[in-house]
């Protein structure tokens, strides 16, 4: 049985009854990001990559974009419908995500004094041309009436600023501000967007088309915004000022038939103010011209080609379609262009300052990775775009090579952490070398491995090596005080993950310079060689860091080393991890978030468990999920920070890579371990990924196990 608020239609995410949602839905086209509303119609937030505020007193924010997607109706002196429907005369509401052409659409009944409109709105980002967007506002009335609708670029209001960059840590403000114990706080108290300002509008009322330029704070990136309209529309009236464009229309609506009015917005960016806004105008009225329909069309066909690569699962509903909207959320949120890198809330959202994490590398853009790797080269290439940042980052902390920060600004790859503490977590920069890796064996490309992957691998390759330390009386090289993937236990040394991530990075650097006929370090492989993992000999199982005499308490620093770090593990340390899972009777699953329960499902799929694989991957599609909001995933519960597109990928990972047992590496598809199906599943199928230019599908199922077989 599927739960309340799903449908039949795994096509269509879940539906929501309720308006009242601790956050909204989001679209996103690889360039644009836009939040859902309550009724379809009124201000949401809107993003482009990489348009940052860059104000110097805090951290760079991903900056508002100007207000453009808003249909402001209203019958002649009567209350706007936005009001009535915060008021509640609204009834049959259905807000409905269709993940297969990535369109919101919003249907309820809504009473105007005594005029009942019958409202169905579509929004949508095109994919077929990133610079478009398009909002359709169908309307039946019970009875005549006149509508008058307001439309507009407006500028966005500031919000409360903490200076971020001048805080010290611990002081009075910053855990309010940061949002410390945000597992009771709602992250806008940090995560608010940055602030861009109008500086030239311009108007049509013949046109029925108006638009604006603006700048991000501080100098930061030009943007053009444009809307024009279309439909049923007469009478265009412009209103505008200087911070704002925007102005009236009328719709005419007998009793009973459809009326429609179309918002076509169009989006530039990098040229001069007056230059932006001419093209976005002209951008705008093209689509208009162009039409509703033949708009859509390539829009769905790119979505089309995309859902080519998905995942079927026979036996279980709620699964499959958690599943399919995980991947949804990895494809729309990937940028397209290739100097910007994934951010780990999206591209709709201001979470995390549009930063990138750890998370991308490991979780999102890892699960993403195999679907789409064509898609997924925006975040290796933004990383060799800002490797000089990550070299200067080491030099600055008395180091060779490149050291790429725990949060990185994706205008320029800049440390972007509002606690500094984090640059101690390295693990960062071993993961970023190891995409690099993982991204040329995706694609075959020697090219990519020779200009993009290699400067960014020899260099992590030398940070290794000179953060590493040298302790003559153990006659090994040790890392001393970095923190680990469990960063709760803080300062340690030798973190386990850190150190088998290190090794890793550096064997693979070795390998490289091989392929390449390159020279590699000789130090390198003595590092590799020599360098410290804890191990307990008298349990027989590794440690999390040195001088721990128990493992994790919640598996994190292992599991992620056996998976990431591809770590050799027994099946006792295997068991091990799964000890917290089986002890608590879901207790302890609710405390793990998502993303490291992957880590557990592959544990479990590696011992032949198919009991608790299921168990677990089961609880990865319910843990931090709202079905109110159609299933997005939040980072944690009671705060207000999604879609995280960590718990994504990692469901993803999940059912790959302990499904079918298999890696990706040079040579291939690699066998890891046997293929385990999880308990109540018949088949389980991967439509197409794609490996060295080469298209297959891969089934597993109880009668005929594993197949692989390559696509024409």
């Amino acid at each position: 049985m599927l739960q309340d608020g799903w449908n039949s239609d795994p096509r269509v995410a879940p539906y929501s009854l309720n308006p009242a949602k601790s956050f909204q839905a989001s679209l996103g086209n690889g360039e644009i990001g836009l939040q859902g509303s309550d009724c379809g119609l009124t201000p949401s937030r809107s993003f482009m990559v990489g348009v940052v505020d860059l104000t110097p007193s805090d951290l760079h924010r991903m900056a508002l974009l100007p207000t453009w997607n808003a249909i402001g109706l209203r019958l002649p002196g009567g209350p706007t419908l936005a009001d009535a429907f915060a008021a509640g005369s609204h009834r049959g509401y259905r807000q409905q995500l269709d993940t297969a052409t990535a369109t919101l659409r919003t249907h309820y009944t809504i009473d105007l004094g005594g005029t009942e409109l019958r409202v169905q709105v579509e929004s949508w980002l095109s994919r077929a041309d990133r610079h478009l967007g398009v909002v359709r506002c169908r309307l039946t009335a019970n009875r005549d009436c006149v509508l008058e609708a307001e439309v507009g670029v407006t500028t966005n209001a500031s919000v409360q600023r903490y200076p971020f960059r001048s805080l010290n840590w611990p002081h009075e403000d910053y855990p309010r501000a940061y949002g410390h114990g945000f597992h009771e706080k709602r992250m806008t108290y940090a995560w608010h967007p940055g602030h861009m300002d109008i500086v030239a509008v311009d108007a049509s009322s013949a046109d029925a088309s108006w638009g604006a330029a603006a700048v991000a704070a501080h100098d930061g990136p030009a943007v053009g915004v444009a809307i024009a309209l279309g439909g049923d529309i007469s009478d265009a009236r412009d209103a505008s000022n200087a911070g704002n464009a925007h102005g009236s229309v009328t719709l005419r609506l007998p009793a009973g038939s459809v009326r429609e009015i179309v918002l076509y917005a169009a989006f530039t960016r990098e040229d001069f103010p007056e230059n932006l806004l001419a093209s976005a105008l002209a951008g705008a009225r093209a689509a208009r011209s162009r039409g509703y329909e033949s708009l859509h069309a390539p829009h769905a066909a790119v979505w089309a080609e995309l859902w080519q690569g998905e995942v079927l699962i026979d036996g279980d509903d709620l699964l499959h379609r958690q599943t399919r909207l995980d991947l949804f959320m990895l494809y729309q949120n990937s940028p397209i262009d290739q100097r910007y890198p994934m951010q780990i809330m999206g591209l709709a959202t201001p979470g995390y300052y549009g930063n990138v994490l750890w998370d991308v590398d490991c979780y999102a853009w890892l699960g993403l990775l195999p679907f789409a790797p064509e898609l997924s080269l925006a975040t290796p290439m933004f990383r060799r775009r800002t490797l000089d940042q990550a070299l200067l980052m080491a030099s600055q902390n008395g180091c060779r090579g490149a050291l790429y920060p725990w949060q990185a600004g994706v205008y320029a790859g800049e440390d972007n952490c509002p606690l500094p503490i984090y640059n101690r977590a390295i693990h960062m920069t071993f993961e970023v070398a190891q995409t690099m890796w993982l991204q040329w064996c995706a694609l075959g490309d020697r090219s990519f491995l020779r200009r993009e992957a290699w400067p960014v691998m020899a260099a992590v390759a030398d940070f290794a090596c000179s953060r590493a330390v040298w302790v003559p009386w153990a006659g090994r090289y040790e890392f001393k005080e970095v923190m680990g993937v469990d960063e709760p236990q803080g300062l340690v040394d030798n973190e386990l993950h850190t150190a088998a991530m290190a090794v890793r990075v550096l064997r693979l650097a070795v390998r490289t310079a091989e392929i390449l006929g390159f020279g590699a370090d000789p130090l390198w492989t003595a590092v590799a060689d020599r360098l410290h993992l804890p191990f307990n000999p008298r349990t027989g199982l590794w440690q999390p860091h040195s001088g721990s005499d128990q493992p994790s308490p919640r598996r994190w620093t292992e599991t992620t080393a056996y998976h990431l770090a591809e770590l050799p593990v027994t099946d006792v340390q295997l068991r091990d991890a799964l000890v917290p899972l089986a002890r608590q009777e879901g207790r302890e699953i609710e405390a793990n978030l998502p993303w490291n329960l992957s880590f557990h499902a592959l544990a479990a799929a590696r011992l032949g468990d198919e009991e608790a694989f299921a168990l677990i991957l089961r609880r990865q599609s319910t843990v931090r999920v709202d079905p109110g909001i159609f299933g997005l995933r939040c980072e944690i519960p009671g705060n207000d920070a999604g879609p995280y597109l960590t718990g994504c990928g990692s469901l993803l990972q999940g059912l790959l890579h302990g499904g079918t047992g298999l890696r990706w590496d040079e040579a291939g598809l690699v066998a890891r371990y046997a293929p385990c199906l999880p308990t109540g599943i018949e088949r389980l199928t991967f439509t197409r990924l794609r490996w060295h230019g080469v298209d297959r599908a891969i089934t597993l199922d109880r009668r005929h196990g594993l197949c692989i077989e390559p696509l024409s």
